[in-house]
C-alpha cells in the first residue's frame, strides 16, 4: 500500500476549503483536490510532510488544526493509506501555485457535494466537524 498525506486548507471563518485544480497533462488531470503528496515511508515525518507540501504547492502559511486518523481511499486504480491533515490560512493571502496546477479556489464546504467536485472530497467536511466540535457553517 502506498502512504499518501493530505492537507487540506480551511479559512479563518471556517466555512470555505482551498482546492487546486490538477494541470491538464498531470495525473489525476482536471481534478479539484486539496494539496496531496506521496509515496511516503512510513518512517518519515507526516506532519512535516503535509506542511512542506501546502508550502511548495500553495505558499499560504498555515496553522496546524488537526492532524485525523489515516484511512485507505482509491485513486486511479491505487490503494492508498492517506494521512490526512488539517490546517487553516487566510484566504486573503495570494495562493502561489507550482506546476501542478492550473488554478486555485476557495469553496464552500456546504458546495463540496455539488457534482462539479469528486464525492470524495465530502471527507473534508467530515474532518472539518471533527476538528471544530461540529460547529461547521452552512452558508451557501
Amino acid at each position: 500500500m502506498i502512504d499518501a498525506i493530505v492537507g487540506i486548507i480551511i479559512n479563518h471563518s471556517k466555512d470555505k476549503v482551498l482546492l487546486l485544480k490538477r494541470q491538464s497533462d498531470k495525473i489525476n488531470p482536471n481534478m479539484w483536490a486539496p494539496v496531496g503528496a506521496g509515496p511516503y515511508s512510513t518512517s518519515e515525518d507526516f506532519g512535516s510532510k503535509a506542511k512542506e507540501e501546502v508550502r511548495i504547492e500553495t505558499g499560504l502559511k498555515v496553522s496546524l488544526l488537526l492532524v485525523a486518523p489515516s484511512m485507505q481511499i482509491d485513486i486511479a486504480g491505487k490503494t492508498y493509506n492517506l494521512h490526512p491533515f488539517l490546517f487553516e490560512a487566510s484566504e486573503n493571502e495570494s495562493v502561489r501555485l507550482n506546476e501542478e496546477h492550473s488554478e486555485s479556489r476557495w469553496v464552500l464546504l456546504s458546495r463540496l457535494q455539488d457534482p462539479e467536485y469528486d464525492p470524495r472530497l465530502q471527507m473534508i467536511i467530515k474532518l472539518v466537524k471533527l476538528a471544530l466540535g461540529s460547529s461547521v457553517s452552512s452558508k451557501t
